[in-house]
């Protein structure tokens, strides 16, 4: 999983304020395209149980323009704007808040 973050690049990525569900729905399509084999790779944002971290997370929104960036590189600018951190469980990439 590693090797696909690192080596898949993202040719442009243009968020303007994109909520993480726009940004959730970018990543599981760009990475289909750039796999070889189209399987891409999963990405989920999981919230606590408390509803009130929920709603406070839920504020932050995604401006970034970059081309030519490394997957991995991405996700780390997506979690320093939204408070996120993310880790690879089971093959999947899953967002989590940062407590």
């Amino acid at each position: 999983m590693a090797m696909k973050l690192n080596s898949f690049i993202i040719s442009s990525v243009n968020f303007d304020k994109a909520d993480m569900a726009a940004v959730l729905k970018f990543l599981n399509s760009e990475s289909k395209e750039l796999d070889p084999e189209h399987a891409g790779i999963a990405f989920y944002l999981r919230w606590p149980p408390d509803a009130e971290a929920k709603s406070l997370h839920l504020r932050h929104e995604v401006s970034i323009t970059l081309d030519n960036v490394p997957l991995h590189d991405l996700l780390l600018y997506i979690c320093e704007q939204t408070n996120l951190t993310f880790k690879i469980i089971n093959g999947t990439v899953v967002f989590i808040p940062v407590r």
